[in-house]
């Protein structure tokens, strides 16, 4: 996807197993597409993004409301104000959270979002997955 000769998102595909393969088709509005591994969506990025350069801390061990495995992510100042932003320009919307290049979760942002936040995982498994691809990067 280009607007004015630039990049602004691409086809990402969704991780399996992972919340965002059950979510996804649940997305009113969702562009998806099939692929020889699975389902792709496609994401559109924004100035607002929060890369691994912003992320300062991650636990792992969490769960959430459901008692699904979590990893709690910590992030820096600059990128609690850029996810502030962020998620404050696009209440009611959907953010993609992509890790080593796949979709992992696809959240519906219900309130701007602060300095730290979850990814729930659908297992413990996929959970400890998750958090070594984190750590590598």
């Amino acid at each position: 996807m280009t607007q004015n000769d630039e990049i602004i998102g691409e086809w990402v595909p969704v991780a399996q197993p992972s919340l965002a393969a059950d979510d996804v088709s649940k997305i009113l509005n969702a562009v998806t597409r099939p692929s020889e591994n699975g389902t792709e969506l496609l994401v559109a990025f924004s100035d607002g993004d929060v890369t691994e350069t912003e992320v300062a801390g991650l636990y792992e061990g969490a769960v959430d409301m459901d008692r699904r495995p979590a990893l709690t992510l910590t992030l820096t100042d600059a990128g609690t104000r850029m996810f502030f932003r962020l998620t404050a320009d696009n209440a009611d919307r959907y953010l993609a959270i992509i890790v080593g290049g796949k979709v992992r979760s696809v959240p519906q942002i219900l309130s701007p979002i602060n300095g730290q936040f979850i990814i729930v995982s659908p297992t413990q498994a996929e959970s400890t997955k998750l958090a070594t691809v984190l750590k590598g990067l």
